[in-house]
């Protein structure tokens, strides 16, 4: 497990075939230093929002900000209730349904929008509760497929920088193992689950 920015952004170089260390991410002012500083942010951000990484995973009720028939200001007629996207979230995964498993049938439905004060999910589910990615900033509490994963995709987009436009493909191989490492991920976090059984499947063993 990474325990630095830095520590990161040294593996993001080696993916690219680079020998060259950077001392500290945020004061080192080598061209590889400020390249890979620029985009660090972005692309932690990005490698979140790519899949429901467990260690960023979160529950919370919403905030109910207007209903549609009771509030002149709602947003629309399509769906009942809005309610402001949480402060510290990234991405919303989904609506709990209140079934489980959950199901494509059972998904809630849900629309992002925003207003003046800030982002809006809409939907017809009263009292809704959402899971949401957030963003994690302390290095510390990332798991090691997360480490791989980011460093692999801030490889993938500072390579026409450091490698010199590229010539020899680095970019491209970063890429290719950051999709690799984005599904190994999901296998492991599925793994690391148990969900209840679909009842159709018990009731198929039953029958064998």
């Amino acid at each position: 497990m990474a325990s630095s920015e830095t520590e990161i952004a040294n593996l993001a170089l080696g993916h690219l075939g680079q020998s060259v260390e950077i001392s500290n991410l945020q004061t080192t002012r080598t061209p590889e230093a400020i390249a890979l500083r620029t985009i660090y942010d972005t692309m932690r951000r990005a490698t979140l929002r790519d899949f429901a990484w467990p260690f960023a995973h979160k529950i919370a009720a919403l905030g109910l900000v207007t209903t549609y028939g009771v509030d002149t200001d709602h947003p629309t007629s399509e769906y009942k209730y809005a309610y402001r996207v949480p402060s510290d979230c990234l991405i919303i995964r989904k609506l709990q349904s209140g079934v489980n498993p959950d199901n494509r049938q059972s998904r809630i439905p849900f629309k992002i929008s925003r207003d003046a004060t800030g982002g809006l999910i809409l939907t017809n589910l009263e009292d809704a509760i959402a899971e949401y990615t957030i963003d994690i900033e302390e290095v510390e509490k990332y798991t090691d497929d997360f480490v791989l994963a980011f460093s692999l995709r801030i490889a993938m987009y500072s390579a026409p920088k450091i490698c010199g436009e590229d010539p020899f493909g680095m970019g491209k191989r970063a890429a290719n193992m950051y999709r690799y490492e984005i599904e190994n991920a999901k296998n492991n976090a599925f793994n690391g689950e148990q969900q209840e059984e679909d009842p159709a499947s018990e009731l198929e063993r039953s029958r064998a």
